[in-house]
Formats: C-alpha cells, structure tokens, sequence
C-alpha cells in the first residue's frame, strides 16, 4: 500500500516545519492531498512538501502539448513495464530458483537480464506515474539518469531512485554529520591526528547508518542488510 513512501513524505513535512524551511499547512485537506496523492504512494518519487503543494494547490487549465507528451510518456513506461520487464521475468525467476540446474553462462546471462528487467519495471512506472500527471499538469521530479552508464558505485546511486538518496542524505546523512556529536568527535580527532582524518571519520559514522537504513528500507532482513552495508563500503 505504499506505506514506505508516505512514511518518508510524512517525515519530510515534519521536519521542514520543524527546521522552519516551509511553514506549517493548516488546511487537513490539503495536508492530506499532498500526502496520500495516489500516483507516487506505491513507487515513489518522494517529493517533499515545498516540490508538490504549489503545483496541486494551484488551478490548472487543460493543456494539449502536456497531455500529448504525458500520453507519449506513459505509452513507452507501459511498453518497458510490460513487454521488457515482464518478458524477461519469467526467465530470471526460473534462473534465479534453479541456477545449480544451469551452465556459469546461463547464471551469468540471467543476473545481467535481471538488471535488464528490474530498470524497466522501476522506471517503467516512473514514466507511467510521471506522465500521467504530465497530462494533469503536475511535474514530478525525475528518479533516474541513466544509471546503468555511471562511472562509479557513488555516481550510481546519485542516478537511480534519486529521490530516495536525495531524502537520506537531506533527512540522515546532514543531520548526523552535522550534529553536536559528530563535531566533537571530528574535533577530538582533528587535535589527536589531523584535519583529514577528522573529516573522513564523521563522514564514514554517517554513511554506514544511511546505507544501513538503505537496506532496511529495501526490506527488514538480513540479506538487505548486509546489501546495504556493502554497496555503504564502496562508496567509503
């Protein structure tokens, strides 16, 4: 039912009116507009409240070009979504389930199908979802850059699911390394050892807990546990 992205959302709006970036909303049907609105609650993107609430608090007037363009735009989501990634799934699951049954080749082709199919399903909604509300005239943001062409694990995830990195880093990784604590340990560091060492170290303290809630995110077992601490290792 989509109870991650409300939660992050919710969370977002909290702490802005908390942080004083965006004044609190005082109308509930709005509040309620901005957080239940129904093309993003299942994948995303996690738009915060000062993205959204202008573009769904604001009259709108029917425009062709945006809805000849959302149309075209959902056309080709439901084209990756169904034909790409559906097609190809069959032969992951069956590879995935019985890979002792198969050649090192065979293993080999369906992990790269499964990155294949597993873009096409993720993004393939976004285009639907995106535009879909292209033809409502609402923008949301983008959640993907080409990822698959990114140079390095970090520029990886600065290209897929943008939003939710853009919400880890703004919600976890800035207020932990920019907290109290984390400046006396930086300072504590810095007299003992140097300036470079107390920069590396806080950093390091901050992304091990945005990558362990990566993974808890993604699901609450110890498989994506330790898949978010590793892809967390890259990157330090």
């Amino acid at each position: 039912i989509g109870i991650s992205y409300y939660t992050l959302m919710s969370i977002s709006y909290v702490l802005d009116v908390y942080w004083e970036k965006n004044d609190a909303c005082k109308n509930p049907l709005k509040m309620l507009l901005f957080t239940s609105f129904f093309p993003q609650i299942t994948q995303g993107p996690i738009s915060n409240y000062n993205q959204l609430s202008t573009q769904l608090f604001s009259h709108h007037k029917f425009d062709y070009n945006n809805w000849v363009y959302g149309v075209q735009r959902m056309i080709w989501g439901f084209f990756k979504k169904m034909v790409i990634a559906d097609t190809l799934s069959p032969y992951v699951k069956d590879v995935f389930a019985n890979y002792s049954s198969y050649s090192g080749i065979t293993t080999l082709i369906g992990a790269f199908m499964y990155s294949v199919q597993i873009y096409a399903d993720f993004s393939g909604y976004m285009d639907i979802m995106c535009g879909f509300c292209e033809t409502l005239g609402i923008r949301l943001r983008e959640n993907f850059d080409r990822p698959y062409f990114s140079k390095s694990i970090a520029e990886y995830w600065r290209r897929w699911h943008i939003s939710l990195g853009d919400w880890f880093k703004k919600y976890i990784y800035y207020p932990i390394g920019m907290s109290n604590w984390s400046r006396k340990i930086a300072y504590n560091i810095k007299e003992k050892h140097g300036k470079r060492l107390s920069d590396t170290i806080p950093a390091t303290i901050a992304l091990v807990v945005v990558w362990l809630a990566t993974g808890l995110w993604h699901g609450a077992s110890w498989a994506y546990i330790v898949w978010g601490l590793v892809n967390g290792l890259f990157i330090i």
